[in-house]
């Protein structure tokens, strides 16, 4: 809306999302998220509890997402947004945490599956019990091409 405010042009009948929009709604819903990090020489494993809820934004060509709760005894939270651009062809997602970290991954959909990609974080999700289990396993890497686990979470929907 700001763009077509600034460039004077409106359309006068909305656009409608496309299937790859539609593909997101797997997402859409209230979700407890549980598991933990994996131990490193520097650390423990830490235990993690969150709430996640992902609702669509008006129009429904993205999904907003935010979190908050704990990893370990740190408060944790953050909210997400994630879309498909049609004119690129892609998925994208846009974190912003709690720890002032600012991520935009490609979002990649593969057989089911949803994979975050960064430089040097991934992400792979796959849901299962008809949409109601989110597994999703991070990796890290120190330099984008040795990747190790980072944490193992299961996220459940509750609504």
């Amino acid at each position: 809306m700001a763009e077509a405010a600034r460039s004077g042009t409106f359309e006068h009948e909305a656009p409608k999302p496309g299937p790859e929009h539609s593909r997101l709604e797997v997402f859409v819903g209230k979700w407890i998220n549980e598991g933990e990090t994996v131990a490193t020489p520097d650390a423990p494993a830490a235990k993690i509890v969150t709430s996640d809820v992902y609702e669509w934004i008006p129009g429904r060509f993205a999904v907003l997402h935010t979190a908050y709760g704990r990893i370990g005894d740190l408060d944790v939270g953050g909210v997400e947004i994630l879309g498909y651009d049609a004119e690129s062809g892609k998925y994208t997602s846009h974190f912003f945490d709690s720890q002032g970290h600012v991520t935009v991954d490609e979002l990649i959909y593969d057989d089911g599956k949803w994979i975050w990609s960064g430089e040097r974080i991934r992400t792979t999700s796959e849901f299962t019990g008809e949409g109601k289990v989110q597994r999703s396993l991070h990796e890290q890497s120190e330099d984008g091409v040795e990747w190790r686990p980072a944490m193992d979470v299961t996220l459940r929907k509750i609504d």
